[in-house]
């Protein structure tokens, strides 16, 4: 299924469906599973940020 198929390398854009990972060296946890789906990017202290949505059952979670 293409909407299941990691990209790894390729940047990320607004409509995006992503996955949240980890930091390196940590176990994934169950919650790392979730699809969140990218709606708009900010800038803070020069640092890009993505805002999210997530796409399970309420859809009315965002990070």
């Amino acid at each position: 299924m293409p909407e299941a198929v990691e990209l790894p390398g390729r940047k990320v854009r607004k409509g995006d469906k992503v996955r949240v990972l980890p930091p390196r060296g940590q176990a994934r946890k169950k919650d790392n599973d979730r699809l969140w789906r990218v709606i708009s990017f900010s800038t803070q202290d020069g640092v890009r940020h993505a805002d999210l949505i997530a796409l399970d059952n309420d859809g009315d979670e965002t990070s």
